[in-house]
């Protein structure tokens, strides 16, 4: 059973930030250079990064795992993700959609429904905030995470490369559900 709690103190940052180096190194090693995940990571999942983006309006979220432990239960930080309010176009006047800036889950956790779920909680919030869609971006060659998103009923209806600094890009799709 997963749960989700806002990520509000420095310690939850840092815990995702741990996270984070993880799943990175293990999920886009087949992708990225080791240079540019650890560039991504510390530009982007740094707990001072993620405190910048909370600042900007980000809201960061743990997926945790409920386990009984020796008859005690344990939350267990299985996965994170992270969204915000706001346009494809990056018009903030026009906040009618939503942004999922990152959705990771470590290997294990996988192929569970953590993501459907996800994805439910913020239909919700979209809802809620009267938003019409929920977008996202995408590694063009990742292509399990691309279907996984395909699944959850989001289509590409772009691409764009996105250079980050030091040479790196990224190179995406959007993909987007509309609600």
């Amino acid at each position: 059973m997963v749960h989700f709690t806002e990520a509000i103190t420095r310690e939850h940052l840092e815990d995702i930030h741990k996270l984070a180096q993880k799943i990175w190194q293990e999920h886009y090693s087949n992708i990225l250079t080791d240079g540019q995940i650890q560039y991504m990571v510390s530009n982007f999942q740094s707990p001072d990064a993620m405190e910048t983006q909370l600042k900007e309006g980000y809201q960061y979220f743990q997926i945790l795992s409920k386990n009984e432990i020796d008859g005690r239960e344990v939350n267990t930080l299985v996965g994170y993700f992270s969204f915000v309010q706001k346009n494809d176009s990056g018009d903030l006047s026009k906040n009618n959609s939503i942004f999922l800036s990152k959705l990771y889950i470590q290997k294990t956790s996988r192929n569970q429904g953590i993501a459907k779920s996800v994805v439910a909680y913020l239909k919700r919030i979209a809802q809620k905030s009267s938003c019409n869609s929920i977008w996202l971006t995408v590694n063009k060659q990742n292509m399990n995470s691309i279907e996984a998103y395909k699944r959850l009923g989001f289509k590409i209806y772009r691409e764009d490369s996105v250079d980050i600094g030091r040479g790196y890009v990224m190179d995406d799709y959007y993909m987007k559900i509309e609600l």
